[in-house]
Parts: structure tokens; C-alpha cells; sequence
């Protein structure tokens, strides 16, 4: 029998941990009152979180999914594991004083860390060179990669097809974007499909663009929204997802801003793009969304490519190639995309109302069935945020949690055959459905991320309002404690110490 996990309350019951009935997890704070600003949500066997300014990172073993990004060591060289040995990742040459500001990557080919001070460290695998480096040779801890680094354009769907290659978009304190890594689509806008092992400037944007989305690192598209308004794509272009009504592969940037709403829609808010490959669809698909807002503070939001499953919004299950506006979408508060090619799309209204449409074949839309919803469909109200930034995973990406609030209390939906849901059963949700222990008023949830270190099973991590972490679902691969693969059926607080 595995040894118990920290919280000494638990029992082991049907082979995984368990609170016995009527008892919660404690609340009172054991990691400190240094403030936790992030956590990742959609990594590759890894998770990182920003505490007081220091990156700290914990991961599971190899036995089903590599790892190259824990920051401490390569794959198979690393000797502890777990949610519950969160470790700190340290820079060399890192200036006194000095704090991270954003961290990310996909868990395998490449992670970053941007300092207060513009320094930007690399690692991982790096076999696309997307680590900057100028060359592809992978790297177990933090290196230097640039000086003057004001941002780094991150987004979760990275690997949402492949880790096995990547790229990395970046702007420089002189304004300018640079790339750096596969470059297998022309997504780098330079008219060609070369490779970069070093960041490579893209004249082609100008300084300072309003809005930059480098999504897929493998089969890539970018999206930029340069700073006189218009909007610019290059790249794959499988389905029409680059929303210029072609569907080949272009490696020199085209307009269209004038098919997402034109010049007085304003600034682009969100975009999501996922390329992807799945059991129960045919074939590969692609997907795209953009959310525009105007000085009035009314959205427009716009679909093209795959439909498969409703997830354009427009009532059909037919993939255009020619965007589609969603209509009485002007007042979005926040919009989800959990899944891949063929996502489960959440939108909360600014008076609390919940709309969703698209792939619901595990329940994720939360509508009390699992049928596919292809027009925009009133799920609840009184919703206070979505907690699931739009998660994605690299295998059966379809297989989905979503967390919302209402208030203090946490509800969920979705897949859930190791617990990811925190309800004590495996049997999948097709409603929103209250977690009791998410739910507490005097120490609200305020992020929830996720982990995929097996196929189709995830680690959820929550943070509370007073910096303690809980951990539930998958245990497997050591992935919540170094000395345990049973899987975690509830939300169990962490004694993580530093």
C-alpha cells in the first residue's frame, strides 16, 4: 500500500485517497503569505507557479510522458516528484533584487522565465531551437537568452498537437518582435520555412503591435494586430483559420482586417487558434476565434474553420472558410476555449450570464447532456468568472474539465475518469455541479491550473486566496506525491514548505 499523502486525515478507500465524510481541508496557510500570482494550466507533465516573485516548479516521473522543462534537470535525471515538492527554479547571473514576471512553455521542447529587469532565461529539450540559443542542444536548468526582453508571447495551446517542435515570439524593449524556433508553416511572415536557432527579428510587424497571438508552436498561425489597427495572418492555413478565405499555407503576412469586422471594430482582445488530431473525428482540424472590442466597449467575435462539432456558433456542423460573426456577442466579460481543434467555447456576459456552444461529448458544456451545441445556448447565470483558462491537453485534447464561480462556490463539468472533477467519482459531469470543498467563503479560489502527465488524465492544482495549494485528481506518475501513484479523489490541501 502506498504511504499516505501529508494531510493525515486521509483514508484509502477503492484504492485512492479520500477525506472521510464530513471532513474538509483545513484553510489555515502553511506555504506563508508571500502572494502566488500565477499558475500554469495547460503544461505537459510540469507545473510552474510564481510566488513572491521566484518561479518554483514541480513535475511527474517519465514513466508515461517525458520531461525536460522542471528547470533542475533533464528527463530521467530528476529524483523527486510531485505537487507536494514544488522546488524553486534558480537563474544564474540573476541581478540582485530582480523578480519574475511571467513564466510558461509547453513541458517539453520549451519553457521561459522574464525577469523585472528584461532578462529573459530558457530551457528545455530545444530540438527546434526555440530556446534562442543559436543552436539545438537541450538545456537542464535556466540559460540567458536576451537582456532586453519586455514580453513574451505565451499561449496555452503550445503542443496542443505536438511538443515535439516549437518557437518562441518575444518583443524587445526597441519594440520590435523577434522568433526563434520551427518555422514549418512560414508562421515567422519572412517568406520562407527556414528554421531559427536564434531570435530573428520580423520586420514585416513594425514596433509595438497592439495585439500578438502565436498559437501552436508546431503547426503554426500568428495573428497580429499591428499598431495603426490592422490585423494581420501567415502560416497554416488548413481550413481557413487564418480567416482570409484560403486554405493554403502562406509564408508572407496577409490582411484581413477587413473579414474580422474592419477598422472601427477595435482592438483585438483574444484569439485562439488549435490545430489537432483525434479519435473521433476524421482527419486533422483546425479551428479559429477572435474577440474584437471597440472604444465603447462592445465585443464582436468571429469563428472559421472546423465544425464539426458546432463550435463556430453559427447553427451547422460544416467547416467555412469564411469568417463567421457570432451574433449578440457585444458584451463579453471573458471567453474560454477548452479543447483543442474541436472546442467546448464558454461565454460569460457582463451581467453574469453563461453561453456555450461546441464539442460536448464528455458533458464539458455543462447543459445536462452530451450532445454538440451549435448555436450559442443559455447555460446558467449568476456567474461570477470561469475558472478554466482554456485548457488544453497533447492526447484526446477533448477530454476536459471547466470550472466556474458563483460567488465563493465552485462548480464543474466535463471528464473525469481519475477525479479530475474533485467529487469522489469517476463517472463524467454533464452539469455544472457544486465542489463543496473548492467552495468557502472565508478562502475563495482564485486560480485553478492543470497538468497532463498521462494520457487522458490530468493533476488539477487550485490556489487559495491566502496562498495555500490544493491538488486532486491524477496521482499516477508520482504527480501529486514523490512516493505515491494513487490517484486523489477530492481537493487536498498540499504542506508545501519553502
Amino acid at each position: 500500500v502506498a504511504s499516505a499523502p501529508s494531510d493525515a486525515r486521509m483514508v484509502l478507500a477503492n484504492g485512492a485517497w479520500e477525506m472521510p465524510a464530513g471532513v474538509s481541508p483545513t484553510t489555515d496557510a502553511l506555504v506563508g503569505s508571500e502572494e502566488i500570482t500565477f499558475i500554469t494550466n495547460s503544461m505537459y507533465n510540469c507545473t510552474y507557479i510564481i510566488r513572491g516573485g521566484k518561479l518554483y516548479s514541480a513535475i511527474g516521473d517519465s514513466g508515461s510522458h517525458s520531461n525536460h522543462t522542471s528547470g533542475f534537470g533533464l528527463d530521467a535525471t530528476i529524483d523527486i516528484y510531485g505537487i507536494e515538492n514544488l522546488r524553486e527554479v534558480t537563474f544564474p547571473s540573476q541581478p540582485t533584487g530582480t523578480t519574475v514576471v511571467q513564466a510558461g512553455g509547453d513541458g517539453y521542447t520549451v519553457a521561459f522565465a522574464l525577469l523585472s529587469n528584461g532578462y529573459l532565461y530558457t530551457w528545455g529539450r530545444n530540438s527546434s531551437g526555440a530556446l534562442g540559443l543559436g543552436n539545438t542542444t537541450a538545456q537542464a536548468v535556466p540559460v540567458l537568452a536576451l537582456t532586453d526582453c519586455v514580453e513574451v508571447y505565451d499561449d496555452n495551446t503550445w503542443g496542443s498537437y505536438s511538443v515535439t517542435n516549437a518557437n518562441l515570439f518575444v518583443k524587445r524593449a526597441n519594440g520590435w518582435v523577434y522568433a526563434a524556433g520551427d518555422n514549418n508553416y512560414g508562421e515567422f511572415g519572412l517568406g520562407n520555412r527556414t528554421q531559427f536557432n536564434s531570435f530573428r527579428r520580423l520586420p514585416w510587424i513594425g514596433t509595438n503591435p497592439i495585439f500578438v497571438s502565436a498559437s501552436e508552436g508546431y503547426v503554426g498561425r500568428l495573428l497580429i494586430q499591428k499598431s495603426d489597427g490592422t490585423i494581420w495572418t501567415v502560416g497554416w492555413g488548413g481550413n481557413g483559420v487564418r480567416f482570409d478565405s484560403s486554405t493554403n499555407h502562406i509564408t508572407t503576412a496577409t490582411d484581413v482586417t477587413a473579414a474580422l469586422g474592419g477598422s472601427g471594430a477595435g482592438d483585438v482582445i483574444f484569439s485562439h487558434y488549435t490545430y489537432s488530431y483525434h479519435s473521433t473525428a476524421t482527419g486533422n482540424v483546425a479551428y479559429s476565434l477572435v474577440v474584437r472590442k471597440d472604444g465603447s466597449n462592445v465585443t464582436r467575435l468571429f469563428t472559421v474553420g472546423n465544425g464539426s462539432a458546432g463550435q463556430l456558433g453559427n447553427g451547422s456542423t460544416t467547416t467555412i472558410t469564411v469568417p463567421y460573426e457570432v451574433p449578440n456577442m457585444g458584451d463579453i466579460a471573458q471567453i474560454t476555449l477548452n479543447g483543442g481543434g474541436v472546442p467546448a467555447i464558454h461565454v460569460l456576459k457582463t451581467n453574469g450570464d453563461l453561453y456555450c456552444w461546441g464539442r460536448n461529448s464528455e458533458g464539458q458544456l455543462g447543459v445536462g447532456n452530451t450532445a454538440l451545441t451549435s448555436s450559442p445556448t443559455l447555460v446558467t447565470t449568476g456567474v461570477a468568472e470561469i475558472m478554466s483558462k482554456s485548457f488544453v491537453q497533447h492526447t484526446y485534447e477533448f477530454r476536459i474539465q471547466v470550472f466556474i464561480r458563483k460567488g465563493t462556490d465552485i462548480y464543474c463539468t466535463g471528464y473525469n475518469n481519475v477525479y479530475q472533477l474533485g467529487l469522489g467519482y469517476t463517472t463524467a459531469v454533464n452539469t455544472f455541479t457544486l465542489n463543496p470543498l473548492l467552495s468557502n467563503a472565508g478562502n475563495r479560489v482564485k486560480f485553478i491550473g492543470r497538468t497532463t502527465s498521462s494520457t487522458s488524465k490530468a493533476t488539477m492544482v487550485a490556489v487559495l486566496e491566502n496562498n495555500d495549494i490544493m491538488a486532486w485528481g491524477n496521482g499516477g506518475n508520482q504527480s501529486i506525491f514523490n512516493d505515491s501513484n494513487v490517484h486523489v479523489r477530492y481537493p487536498l490541501k498540499i504542506n508545501w514548505e519553502v
